[in-house]
Order: C-alpha cells, then sequence, then structure tokens
C-alpha cells in the first residue's frame, strides 16, 4: 500500500509541478503575483496526496489499495446536506479513483507487505530528522538573535548581526536583522535594504515559507515537493523586489549586481612575482604594506575568515585561477558576463511613454 500510496503522490506532484508552472508563466507575463501558484501548489499536493488512500465506504465498497479494486460508478457521492470543503474533496477523490487505480496496480502487485514496512518506517525516520534538523537550526537561530544588539537604523529598530542577514527572523513577531557591514554602505543602500525586509515582514513571508517547509517534512520522498519550495522561495523574493519597486524605490538603486572575485595563486606564483616587483623600476613607488605568503597557515585562517564574513547567497564569492594571467582575465569576464545574464531580463525593455511622447 506504501509503495503504491507514494508512486501515486509522485505523479501526482508532477502534473501540479506542470501546471503550477504554466501558472507561473502566465503571471509573470501579466505583472502580477506568483508566491500564491506555488503555495496553492503545494497545499494541493499535500492534501491529495493525503485523500489517496482513504477507503471510502460506498455502495460499491471500500477501495483497497492493496488489490486495487476500483469504486464502480454505482458509488454513492456525499448528498446536498453534507458541508461543500467536504463535498469538494470527496469528489476530487471520486475523480483520482480509477487512474490511480490503474496507475498503481503493477506495484501494489508486486512490492511486498515487507518492503511497504520498510518504506514506511523510512519514511517516519526522515520525517523526524528533517523535524529535530529543523527545530535544532531554528533554536541555534533564535539563541543568536537574542545575543545581537539591538540599533535604530532610519527609524526602524534592527538586530546586527556579525555577518548574517539581511533576512527576517521569526515567525509570528519577525526581527529584521542586518549584517554589521551595512553601516559601511550609503545611507541609499540601507533604505533599500530595509523596505526589502519590511515587505517581508508586512506579507508574512517568513510564515509562508515555513508551512512550506512543513509539506517537505510531511512528504520527504516527493521530489515534486522540494521543488516546488525553491520555487516558493523564489516567488516570495521576486514578489517582495516587485513591491519595494513599486513602492517608490528606483530599480536602478534596487538593482546593483555585485560580483566578487578572488583570484587565488600558487606559492611558486607568488613567489615569482614577488621577486619581479622587487626588481621593477617602480618598487621605490609601491606601497610597502606587508605581504602574507600563500603558504603560511596566517593566510588560510584570513581567506577563512573573508568567506566566512562576506560570502552572501546574494553575492558570493567567486574563486578564479590567477597563476596565469590571461587566462585568469577571461575568467573573470566570463564570470561577470555569467552574472550579468543571470540577473538581466532576456527581453528588450518594453516603451514607457510619458506627457504622449515614447521613451
Amino acid at each position: 500500500m506504501i509503495a503504491a500510496w507514494m508512486l501515486g503522490s509522485i505523479v501526482l506532484g508532477a502534473v501540479i509541478a506542470l501546471g503550477a508552472l504554466a501558472l507561473d508563466a502566465a503571471s509573470r507575463a501579466a505583472h502580477r503575483s506568483v508566491r500564491w501558484t506555488w503555495a496553492g501548489a503545494i497545499s494541493a499536493i499535500v492534501v491529495l496526496t493525503m485523500l489517496l488512500p482513504i477507503r471510502r465506504a460506498s455502495n460499491a465498497g471500500p477501495i483497497h489499495i492493496g488489490t486495487v479494486t476500483t469504486v464502480t460508478s454505482g458509488a454513492a457521492l456525499p448528498d446536498a446536506g453534507t458541508p461543500l470543503m467536504l463535498r469538494a474533496l470527496a469528489t476530487a477523490r471520486s475523480a483520482m479513483d480509477a487512474p490511480f487505480a490503474q496507475l498503481v496496480r503493477p506495484v501494489a502487485r508486486s512490492v511486498s507487505p515487507a518492503a511497504n514496512q520498510w518504506l514506511l518506517g523510512g519514511w517516519i525516520v526522515c520525517s523526524l530528522a528533517l523535524l529535530l534538523l529543523g527545530a535544532y537550526v531554528l533554536r541555534r537561530l533564535l539563541d543568536a538573535r537574542r545575543s545581537w544588539p539591538v540599533e535604530s537604523l532610519h527609524g526602524e529598530r534592527v538586530r546586527v548581526a556579525p555577518s548574517a542577514g539581511p533576512a527576517v527572523m521569526g515567525f509570528v513577531r519577525g526581527a529584521i536583522v542586518v549584517p554589521c557591514w551595512l553601516a559601511e554602505c550609503p545611507p541609499e543602500v540601507q533604505q533599500v535594504v530595509l523596505a526589502h525586509e519590511r515587505e517581508h515582514l508586512r506579507a508574512r513571508d517568513p510564515l509562508l515559507l515555513a508551512l512550506g517547509a512543513v509539506a517537505v517534512i510531511l512528504l520527504p520522498w516527493n521530489p515534486a515537493v522540494w521543488w516546488m519550495l525553491a520555487r516558493l522561495r523564489l516567488a516570495v523574493e521576486l514578489d517582495c523586489d516587485r513591491r519595494v519597486i513599486g513602492g517608490g524605490v528606483r530599480a536602478r538603486d534596487y538593482g546593483t549586481l555585485l560580483v566578487k572575485l578572488f583570484f587565488e595563486v600558487s606559492p611558486e606564483v607568488q613567489d615569482r612575482r614577488l621577486r619581479e616587483r622587487a626588481l621593477s623600476p617602480w618598487a621605490p613607488l609601491l606601497t610597502r604594506d606587508p605581504v602574507v605568503e600563500v603558504r603560511h597557515p596566517e593566510y588560510a585562517e584570513a581567506l577563512h575568515q573573508l568567506r566566512q564574513n562576506s560570502d552572501t547567497r546574494w553575492s558570493p564569492w567567486r574563486i578564479i585561477d590567477g597563476n596565469d594571467d590571461a587566462q585568469a582575465a577571461i575568467a573573470a569576464l566570463s564570470v561577470i558576463a555569467d552574472a550579468w545574464a543571470e540577473t538581466m531580463p532576456a527581453e528588450p525593455p518594453r516603451a514607457v511613454r510619458s506627457s504622449g511622447h515614447a521613451a
């Protein structure tokens, strides 16, 4: 029964995911919100999956997944006195009976009861592991949040973290968390960051994402649920960006692209370049800053601290092999071009008319 149920849920999830993907494209073309498309898709797969194994009493008898006995056309459906929600669920369940039975018949006949028990046990273990992991991470984040000082940034109470953020932490009473380096940014950048996080708070995006994570905990073996959660996270960010820009923030200020490059060289190449620099006629004019050798343990520690404190999902460090100058330059340009292609829209901008003139 469990194997057939899982197979039916996976197929159902694939169908819902394709439908949600088409609706997502249509919503984007119409410049509408897409977050509820994926939230609804996740809810649909959870609800419909829970309906699959229900043994429904009817004139034709219950549905037994193990023997794949389908309900005949004489099955009794809820009468008019049944609540609307229950009638809708029962109608959906009835519509899935025949195709589901045809789909799972081979699986139901070939999988032994012992294998079904192992699948059930693995499902429970995976769900419990994800639940405990989520609880542990949440507890660590909340403990860390309490240790971060509260500051006022442009009239907004924020918690200042050493490197975490910008983000919103908390499902019910969320708090804006900003990294300490944000204090060094221009005021316009700070205001844009605060506007983005305030929109997340106003829309209760952390709570929506938490509910999506619950769906993954319930159905950890369904790849469609994981993929839908990733699409929901992307939709939440894109919808938030759209609301911020619609609130008056200039897209030019909001859409700044930051690409961080780090050029790594071998100890031998570094030694050769240091010797060439010392023999250069411009050597007396060069600054005499201390140089940390690549082979020195302090170099590895400094590099680790750099990546830990300034590597973000919005602008991660890109590591470039700097042993060959020409190849390093080409690699750097390729990374910048790829980052540009990922963030810039592929379609040309639409004409904007102002005061009767096309811009």
